[in-house]
Formats: C-alpha cells, sequence, structure tokens
C-alpha cells in the first residue's frame, strides 16, 4: 500500500496559492464534476485516471487476479524502467518524480468543471508509468528481502 501511494502524485504534493494558502490537502480539496465517483482531483489519480473506478472486493476473485496481471505485463511492457531508475529504497527519489509532474496535476483543471480529453490522455500515461514504477520497486524490494525463489511466488 505504501508503495502505490508514494507512486501517487497527489500523495506527496499539494497546491499552495491565494486559494489554499495552507495546501489543497494533495489535491483533495479541488472538487470536480464527479465521473463514476470520482469527484476531486485526487479521487482520479487514485482511479488511475478514471480506469479503475470499482473498489476490488475480497477476496479477489481469479479474474481479478488475472485482470491485474494483464494490466501489470501491458505496463511493464509500455513502461520498461531501467536499472538506473530503480532507487528501490529511496522514497525521496519517488517523491521527486512526483513534484517534476506536480505542474502536470493541476495544468488546465478547473474547479468543478470536467477534465479535458487532453488531460485524461496526458494524465493517464503518467499514472501507468508511477504504477509501473511502484509495482518493480516493491516486486525489487520482496525479491531483496525474501530472495528470489520465494519472490516468484508473488510474481506469477
Amino acid at each position: 500500500h505504501y508503495y502505490g501511494d508514494s507512486h501517487q502524485p497527489c500523495h506527496s504534493i499539494t497546491r499552495v496559492d491565494d486559494e489554499y494558502p495552507t495546501g489543497d490537502r494533495g489535491c483533495n480539496s479541488l472538487p470536480l464534476a464527479s465521473v463514476d465517483g470520482a469527484s476531486n482531483l485526487h479521487a482520479v489519480w487514485d482511479s488511475l485516471i478514471y480506469i479503475q473506478q470499482q473498489k476490488t472486493g475480497l477476496p479477489m476473485t481469479e479474474q481479478t487476479w488475472e485482470t491485474f496481471g494483464n494490466m501489470s505485463a501491458e505496463y511493464q511492457a509500455e513502461y520498461p524502467l531501467a536499472v538506473a531508475d530503480y532507487h528501490d529504497n529511496d522514497p525521496y527519489e519517488w517523491a521527486d518524480e512526483n513534484e517534476a509532474d506536480a505542474q502536470i496535476v493541476y495544468d488546465g483543471v478547473s474547479e468543478n468543471g470536467y477534465l479535458s480529453d487532453e488531460y485524461i490522455a496526458q494524465a493517464t500515461e503518467i499514472a501507468k508509468q508511477h504504477v509501473q514504477n511502484g509495482g518493480r520497486r516493491l516486486a525489487n524490494t520482496i525479491k531483496f528481502l525474501w530472495g528470489s525463489k520465494k519472490a516468484s511466488l508473488f510474481l506469477q
């Protein structure tokens, strides 16, 4: 959970300006027109820009595991992470990545408005890449902690 949250930009940024002099609580104070229940900017990013709207029921079904496995394989192929960028144990590096994307998170977003198609396309690419980076880093940490043989049980 912490690995995933630390790769979601709204978990490590806040907008401070005249409207939000103490910050916007990581995009939570920026309301948007609700789409599938995502009614603020933070919720949109938590949903992987509207891709993952429904909460996953527990216990997870075989189909849910398969769906997530397919998404993972797709993101790994689409967004390979160079070994030099793993930064497995350096959350400060992950925060720097989020900070680099902070402007994009807020760019063109209007309070109570809908997100533009251009915003959704650009943000989706960023969100998918962050999910891939977080997953890769978590997998590497699991391999480090339990060895690659046991870790492979989690990665199949």
